[in-house]
C-alpha cells in the first residue's frame, strides 16, 4: 500500500519540475498546411529572451524546450521546438 503512494508523490515532484511549454492541437500543421515545420523561417528568433517571444507568430504546433527540460523522444516533423540556453534565450530552433 506504501508503494502506490511513494509513486504518486514521486510523479508530482517530478512533474513540478518540468517546465516545457507545448502548443499542439491533433493534426496540428503550419499555416498553409505545409508538412513540415519550416524553421528556417523562425531562425529570427535565436538570441530572443523566451519572455520576448510572440507566440501568436508562431506555427500552430510548438514547444518551448528550457535548457534542462525533459521532453519527449517523439519526432513530429510538423511541430517547431524552441530551444532555450540556460540564459533563458533561443539557442535554436528545429522541426520535431
Amino acid at each position: 500500500m506504501l508503494k502506490p503512494i511513494i509513486a504518486a508523490l514521486a510523479v508530482a515532484v517530478l512533474a513540478g519540475c518540468i517546465a516545457i511549454e507545448v502548443n499542439e492541437t491533433p493534426d496540428a500543421r503550419p499555416r498553409g498546411g505545409a508538412l513540415t515545420c519550416d524553421a528556417g523561417a523562425y531562425q529570427y528568433l535565436v538570441g530572443q529572451r523566451e519572455a520576448d517571444i510572440d507566440r501568436s507568430r508562431l506555427p500552430s504546433a510548438f514547444r518551448i524546450i528550457c535548457a534542462e527540460c525533459m521532453v519527449t523522444q517523439d519526432y513530429s516533423p510538423n511541430r517547431l521546438n524552441i530551444h532555450l540556453g540556460t540564459d533563458n534565450r533561443v539557442g535554436s530552433v528545429r522541426c520535431g
